[in-house]
This record gives structure tokens, C-alpha cells and sequence, in this order.
């Protein structure tokens, strides 16, 4: 009797396995579905809002003057402006746009996310061998960011010079905080 084999029991061993790797399975077939849905959505949002950027940047913005309008330090002057980096021609970057944006982002990073209207974390930046190297925004390297959607477009800045313009969107699983500066300038007075 000590070697004797139940049917039974190997059979309900059999049936208990067998449910056991169908529920598995199902899970496991879920869980990657849902994943890879929310990673394609996520990615091509992504690149939507990056085009939209892009394209939002090669403009002039509204006003074109905006610059002059928008005070870093006032987050109420920046409702009404549409930030463009286009000189007020159209033809090429302007310097004083760059410049105030950059101020912008370093002031207020969120504040500037909402600006500039995209939803993901943003760097952009313009970079001409000859002269110019300028980045706007957290780089996503240092954030070991999990998703990163770029795109380079040819420009040429306000002085004639070519230039690169990259834009990133990215995102990462763990919050991006960017501290604040606040940046005081100084109207020049004659003496």
C-alpha cells in the first residue's frame, strides 16, 4: 500500500495547474496589453504636442512684440501672449525671444510648461557650431527620462548665422522639480 497512485488526486492536481496557468496567463496578457496601449497613446500625444510646439516656436507668437509685453517676473503678464521665437520679419530666431524664454523657463518652469502648451516636460535647444549653444528646460538625462520624443529643425538666427533647433518632450516616473530663480533687471537711468 505504500506505493499506491490515486487517480483522483492527480486529476484534481491536474485541474488545479491547469486554472492556475489560465488565470496567468490571462493576467498576463492584460496587464502587457494595457501597457502597451498607454505607451503608444503616450507616445504619440507626445509627438503631436512636440510638432505643435515646434511649429508654435517658428512663429512670431502673439503679439509678435511679446517680449516686450511679458514680465518674467509677473506671472498675470503672461496669460495674454503666445510665445513664437520667429524675429518680428518671420525670417529668422530672434535672440531677444530665446533670451526670454530662456528667462522664463528658469523663473517658472511650470508656469512656462502651460505658456508654451504642452503638458510634458520640455528642452529646447538651439545650437549653431559657430557660436551658439543654448538650452531651455530640465535635460532629460539627468531625469532618467523614460520617454523621449525629439525633433531637429534647421533656423537661422537674427544675425544670419545657421542654427539647429531640437525640441524634447519627455516624461519620467518620478516628479521633475525645477527650483525658481527670481531675476531682477534694472531700468538704466541717466545721472
Amino acid at each position: 500500500m505504500k506505493l499506491q497512485f490515486w487517480s483522483m488526486d492527480m486529476i484534481f492536481a491536474i485541474v488545479i495547474f491547469a486554472i492556475t496557468m489560465v488565470i496567468l496567463t490571462y493576467v498576463w496578457f492584460n496587464v502587457s496589453q494595457q501597457f502597451s496601449i498607454t505607451y503608444s497613446n503616450t507616445y504619440g500625444n507626445m509627438q503631436s504636442n512636440m510638432q505643435q510646439l515646434t511649429n508654435r516656436l517658428l512663429t512670431t507668437g502673439t503679439p509678435s512684440d511679446w517680449y516686450y509685453v511679458v514680465d518674467p517676473s509677473d506671472l498675470s503678464t503672461w496669460t495674454n501672449a503666445s510665445i513664437g521665437l520667429a524675429s518680428n520679419n518671420g525670417s529668422a530666431l530672434s535672440e531677444a525671444k530665446i533670451a526670454k524664454l530662456a528667462a522664463l523657463a528658469l523663473i517658472n518652469y511650470q508656469a512656462s510648461k502651460q505658456l508654451l502648451g504642452v503638458s510634458y516636460n520640455y528642452y529646447i535647444v538651439i545650437y549653431s557650431p559657430q557660436l551658439y549653444n543654448l538650452s531651455i528646460g530640465p535635460n532629460p538625462l539627468e531625469y532618467n527620462a523614460t520617454t523621449v520624443v525629439v525633433q531637429n529643425t534647421p533656423v537661422i538666427l537674427g544675425n544670419g548665422v545657421p542654427a539647429e533647433l531640437r525640441v524634447m518632450l519627455w516624461t519620467t516616473s518620478q516628479t521633475v522639480s525645477v527650483s525658481t530663480t527670481t531675476i531682477y533687471t534694472t531700468a538704466s537711468t541717466s545721472v
